[in-house]
């Protein structure tokens, strides 16, 4: 078997959790369904799991269970399922970006009416990698685009910018995975989307909480 990979049993035996615990956070949506790789066995079909990263998500959860209830785990692991809706003049005051670099935005993009969360994290990630100072413009806007194409991609991903030859370009790529790349190729920045996306569900929850 792949060492990469636990299955089911040996999951549920090396954590400590029940059967029903696991399902149930599969459906709470702590757990991503596509965690769940269902393959033929010589003795049938058998559950495998990402082994280092469930290991790591069920640590949290059961690290979280005692302050916090599943809910609320849930919107830890996927912020956009926090109810947002707001409007471009309410981000400079919640700390999402300052108004120029909304203009600049809206300017690229265009207005939107309200901001749900998944419409709110590219301009929060836009302001992030504008103040980070390492990227021009043109090859902030090249991420923007891509995450807006991506509707933005799962929280458990990096965004990494490369630069070679003095041409810049990026790519999202799982969290734990590594990249290798040849000598003439520098990562010019690294984002874990994960950490973005907790922070800015934490500016919109202190929004919620002051109201």
């Amino acid at each position: 078997m792949d060492d990469k990979l636990i299955t089911k049993k040996e999951l549920l035996d090396q954590t400590g959790i029940s059967y029903g615990s696991l399902y149930r956070w599969k459906r709470k949506s702590l757990i991503p369904d596509d965690w769940f790789i269902h393959r033929a066995t010589y003795t049938g079909h058998e559950t495998f799991f990402p082994k280092d990263k469930i290991l790591a998500r069920i640590s949290e959860i059961l690290e979280m269970k005692g302050d916090m209830s599943l809910d609320e785990i849930a919107v830890t692991f996927n912020p956009s399922k926090k109810d947002v809706d707001l409007e471009a003049v309410d981000l400079p005051s919640l700390g999402v970006a300052s108004r120029p670099v909304i203009d600049l935005y809206l300017a690229r993009y265009g207005e939107t009416e309200s901001y749900d969360f998944d419409a709110l994290f590219p301009l929060f990630l836009f302001s992030k990698l504008m103040e980070g100072g390492a990227l021009s413009r043109d090859e902030t806007f090249l991420a923007i685009d891509l995450i807006r194409k991506e509707s933005p991609p799962a929280p458990d991903y990096k965004l990494l910018f490369l630069r070679k030859i003095g041409i810049c370009t990026c790519l999202i790529l799982p969290e734990n995975d590594l990249a290798y790349f040849d000598c003439e190729t520098t990562v010019t920045a690294e984002y874990s989307l994960r950490e973005l996306h907790t922070e800015l569900a934490n500016l919109v929850g202190n929004q919620e909480e002051n109201n």
